[in-house]
């Protein structure tokens, strides 16, 4: 996680790097502009790096997900709101309600992630303590057998 704000850091500081040798750039205004990203960028990097944010947790299990529509409502949502200040109140108002839509979607998947992440610890700690496979450890219901069409079939 720290290597992409890193990165972010060590581009605007090439981009003012390149500006000042060959574009000219040295007026203040854009020199605190690129200077203060740099700096900011910086910063994030080291206070994510102390928090030790971005690091997989209790023997590597981590729940990310594959998509996120959420994430990208809200930036629609953004977007509306700030093209809501030159068009209109109404747009504004749509912005904010998707937006709200958005972080709703965002607070139900970190709580299904949560739930995943829990069932795979389950299932790390059952299959450490020798689980038959007879009950799946996660959900705790019985397998059904391949070719059965879910049915178990009993001896006779």
């Amino acid at each position: 996680m720290t290597r992409v704000f890193l990165g972010w850091g060590a581009l605007m500081a090439a981009i003012m790097l390149v500006g000042l040798l060959f574009v000219g750039l040295d007026d203040a205004d854009s020199l605190a502009l690129f200077g203060g990203t740099v700096a900011v960028m910086a910063a994030i990097a080291v206070v994510l790096a102390l928090a030790g944010w971005g690091r997989a947790l209790h023997g590597g299990v981590r729940a990310l997900p594959d998509l996120s529509p959420p994430t990208v409502l809200l930036g629609v949502a953004i977007v509306l709101a700030a093209l809501g200040a030159e068009l209109g109140l109404w747009l504004a108002l749509i912005g904010g309600g998707l937006a709200l839509l958005a972080i709703g979607g965002l607070v139900r998947e970190g709580r299904a992630q949560r739930r995943a992440l829990a069932r795979a610890r389950a299932g790390a700690r059952a299959g450490r303590e020798g689980n038959s496979g007879r009950l799946h450890p996660a959900e705790g219901y019985e397998r059904p057998e391949f070719g059965s069409g879910g049915r178990r079939e009993e001896a006779r």
